[in-house]
């Protein structure tokens, strides 16, 4: 059983946004290709689709995932991750209060939580100080119509030297304005 189909035994409502198929098998492949990767950070986690993708993917890397915890799923779900994987911590709260309180360092960090401004620069900013040199940094809905203000705050965070150069965006479909697209690239220490 997967989380959504938990959350649906359930009764709980189907959620706003979620991971889609091409989004899930192409962050698989990613994982199992970097078993080196030990701990990730996500913030927004919502269902947990893309937590479940990763914990399934690699059997070695923890997650911790922060969310604004305001849908009636998202607890259920952690506690699903956590009796099925054993690999997963849950802080709930608004993460340009919660990240600064955290005192760890990621492999990875991936970035979908709000999506207005000035919410996904602060996420950059502060997801920089629990990062290494060599930390993977993910932002969801980069540049799609989703994301109509993460671009806008990545470029800000780009410009001001904190982004690497020679990053990439992975589309699901060039021609959809509406497709998921991310940004893979590090961060400039």
């Amino acid at each position: 059983m997967l989380v959504a189909d938990y959350l649906a035994s359930i009764g709980l409502p189907k959620a706003e946004g979620g991971s889609g198929a091409f989004q899930i098998g192409w962050f698989s492949e990613w994982f199992k290709e970097h078993p080196e990767v030990s701990t990730v950070l996500e913030i927004g986690f919502n269902t947990g689709c893309w937590s479940e993708c990763v914990l399934k993917a690699h059997p070695d890397v923890r997650i911790t995932s922060v969310d604004i915890g305001n849908h009636p799923y998202i607890v259920p779900a952690h506690e699903f991750l956590k009796k099925r994987y054993g690999r997963h911590e849950l802080v709930l709260g608004d993460s340009t209060r919660t990240i600064p309180k955290i005192n760890k360092t990621y492999d990875v960090v991936f970035i979908d939580g709000g999506h207005f401004s000035p919410v996904p620069y602060k996420d950059i900013i502060n997801c920089k100080a629990l990062s290494h040199p060599e930390t993977i940094l993910f932002i969801d809905d980069f540049d799609n119509f989703y994301g109509r203000e993460v671009f806008p705050d990545f470029k800000k965070a780009e410009r001001e030297g904190h982004i690497e150069p020679g990053w990439s965006v992975v589309r699901k479909d060039a021609e959809d304005k509406y497709a998921s697209c991310w940004f893979v690239g590090k961060y400039h220490f």
